[in-house]
């Protein structure tokens, strides 16, 4: 019979232990759930980011294309000589030869003016 309040204390020690253990664990979960929202907030401002990195990423290749048919379509008009079919790079480098060669040809052509005198 002696006994039995030593026992009661050994009761309400481990029943004081177990709500502070399951305090701390309710905190700890909280605190968790507050992680992870801030984590997915952060991830949804990124995903957005993304989204308009792309959108513009295509609207710049558009962009892009369409200048380099403009860019090809221009040089096919003044060297009608050249291919249409090829890249732009290769145009641009067939044009660079033509008009050397168109150099080449008018610093040994004597000019007009010179005939004259």
């Amino acid at each position: 019979a002696h006994d039995a309040p030593a026992q009661k204390d050994v009761d309400e020690d481990w029943r004081d232990k177990f709500e502070v253990l399951h305090m701390e664990h309710e905190k700890m979960l909280a605190k968790q759930k507050m992680l992870q929202i801030e984590f997915e907030t952060e991830l949804s401002k990124y995903q957005g980011e993304l989204v308009g990195i792309k959108s513009k990423n295509n609207d710049l290749n558009t962009s892009l294309a369409e200048a380099k048919k403009a860019s090809t379509a221009l040089i096919v008009r003044l060297f009608p000589a050249l291919p249409p079919n090829l890249e732009l790079n290769q145009l641009e480098e067939q044009a660079k030869e033509a008009l050397e060669d168109l150099q080449a040809v008018a610093e040994r052509t004597p000019s007009p003016a010179k005939q004259l005198l």
